[in-house]
């Protein structure tokens, strides 16, 4: 068993790669050990699709890939199951055609050949597996070893908002790339506001308007507002390679008249190596997270204040730091959130999380029930 220390430090260099990289091939040769001491698998493959088809990270899997796309791809039973709606993570053994995959020529000639019995796929981008534009890694175990347990999903699970983010940033990237340089013309590229912080949260630079966003008077002073300081300095500490509480991909704050603006980061580096952190400001009804919501509300008849409530609880804020956001009473909160859980049909905060983000509830049903928060 692999202790504590050894599986925070693997997820520390994960969270590390996917802030930090620009690129799937700097993502992968930063982290793909890690994911195998982390998950402790037998197999692990980084894919990203393109129109000439799945490109393969890892060398070591291009052989088992070359064949089951030659062989198998039309027939292997478990390509159903990926190409489900919100399929963001995949367990095999947990799908109906789990049986008849163990039964398929593809699982005896590929799967157990290369140790592949149980598998997770983190599927990371909004494209369907195997498509161009889309990016999901498969983490497998053999038949000698245990099947994924519920903790290990939900540490598969924890690492889904960070790694997304990867994605959506590189897409990014990848257009910017065609007209100027990411680091000379990051700041002025786009209609998004963007600020960049030295690792211990002083304001390195900013382009127009960036400050006045995501700032705040304070006895006549102009401050950054605190909640973003305080997740740019997690950053910090990600970068000085500190163990810690995980930092989000994005903080959520409420500018003039309580607009809500959505502040992306990530970690970066200057052309001499030293890290710094980058953000990227928006307003919330275009990015994903927003679109999922407002699909999510749409399906259960949430109203806005609860689909408000929902989105905050999805990154992380408690009761308490939501009635604050949205100037409102616990009381009030509470009231919502039963409502909000009695129309998901959930029984905890996490549950109710992942269906924001568009996350499969399999496997998550025995979770302890909501209980207000004194």
């Amino acid at each position: 068993m692999r202790n504590l220390d050894f599986q925070e430090k693997a997820a520390g260099n994960i969270l590390r790669a996917a802030y930090e990289a620009s690129s799937w091939e700097d993502f992968n040769a930063q982290s793909l050990s890690s994911f195998h001491d982390l998950f402790d698998t037998s197999f692990l493959v980084s894919f990203r699709s393109d129109e000439r088809g799945p490109l393969i990270a890892n060398p070591e899997a291009q052989e088992a890939q070359r064949m089951w796309a030659e062989q198998f791809y039309p027939d292997d039973p478990m390509v159903a199951a990926t190409h489900r709606p919100n399929q963001g993570i995949l367990q095999a053994s947990r799908c109906p055609e789990y049986r008849a995959f163990l039964k398929h020529p593809v699982y005896h000639e590929v799967g157990r050949r290369h140790g592949v019995h149980d598998y997770l796929l983190l599927h990371l981008s909004d494209v369907i597996p195997y498509q161009p534009g889309s990016v999901y890694l498969l983490l497998a175990r053999n038949h000698r070893q245990p099947s994924f347990s519920r903790e290990e999903l939900f540490k598969a699970a924890s690492l889904m908002p960070p790694l997304k983010s990867l994605a959506r940033w590189i897409d990014r990237v990848n257009t910017l790339q065609e007209s100027c340089s990411i680091m000379e013309g990051s700041l002025d590229s786009e209609k998004r506001p963007k600020m960049a912080f030295d690792i211990d949260g002083k304001v390195l630079c900013a382009s127009r308007d960036a400050e006045k966003m995501v700032g705040c008077q304070d006895r006549g002073r102009f401050r950054i507002a605190k909640e973003l300081l305080a997740a740019v300095r997690k950053f910090g500490n990600l970068a000085k390679g500190q163990n810690g509480e995980a930092p989000p991909p994005a903080v959520t704050l409420f500018g003039e008249n309580a607009r809500p603006i959505q502040v992306t980061l990530r970690l970066a580096k200057t052309r001499s190596g030293k890290p710094f952190v980058f953000a990227e400001i928006e307003r919330p009804d275009s990015l994903p997270l927003a679109s999922q919501l407002a699909e999510t509300a749409r399906r259960f008849g949430l109203t806005a204040a609860e689909s408000q409530v929902l989105g905050l609880l999805a990154r992380g804020l408690s009761d308490r730091e939501i009635a604050q956001r949205l100037f409102v009473s616990r009381d009030t909160i509470h009231t919502h959130l039963g409502h909000l859980f009695g129309k998901l049909d959930v029984r905890s905060r996490l549950q109710a999380a992942l269906l924001a983000y568009g996350l499969p509830l399999e496997g998550w049903q025995g979770l302890t029930p909501w209980k207000r928060e004194s």
